[in-house]
């Protein structure tokens, strides 16, 4: 039986999920969380489809089939300007989520927002440890929202803005 980071990573670049060529830092993510994930955490988590395209995707709209069952896991493309550590520990983030069994959409107020992301944390921290948290461009986005990420994705596309 194929294991989950094979399978994630065979149909994603099939059916275009997938930027190779874009996509080096979170694709080395992807391997060393693979590595470094207990097997039977690994074992436990959902078929998964990855969405991880490149960083000229300012916006897309995507015909491809979600496949019954499967978890749809988002790879920003600001993961292949941070530090490769960072990379890597923001990928175990997203993944820890499903081991904690995050992946199913539900209503939840502010305080269980934020305990869920500590919980993934905190678990992503046990399989890397993140370096120089404060100097994340990712988490410096997440951190002032949606807009600021649109805006510093269109500043990557065009670097004369």
């Amino acid at each position: 039986m194929t294991d989950w980071y094979e399978q994630a990573i065979t149909y994603g670049v099939e059916q275009g999920w997938i930027d190779r060529p874009g996509s080096r830092n979170r694709l080395n993510g992807l391997e060393e969380v693979h590595k470094r994930m207990p097997k039977e955490m690994q074992a436990a988590l959902p078929p998964i489809i990855i969405f991880s395209p490149g960083l000229a995707v300012g916006g897309v709209k995507l015909r491809r089939e979600i496949l019954f069952g499967y978890t749809f896991v988002y790879l920003s493309p600001t993961l292949e300007k941070e530090h490769c550590i960072n990379a890597i520990w923001a990928v175990a983030h997203e993944l820890a989520h499903l081991v904690l069994g995050h992946g199913h959409y539900r209503l939840r107020n502010q305080a269980e927002v934020a305990a869920d992301e500590n919980a993934a944390s905190d678990l992503a921290d046990t399989w890397v440890q993140k370096q120089n948290p404060g100097n994340s461009l990712f988490g410096r986005l997440l951190n002032k929202g949606e807009e600021a990420l649109k805006l510093e994705l269109e500043k990557m596309q065009n670097p004369e803005l």
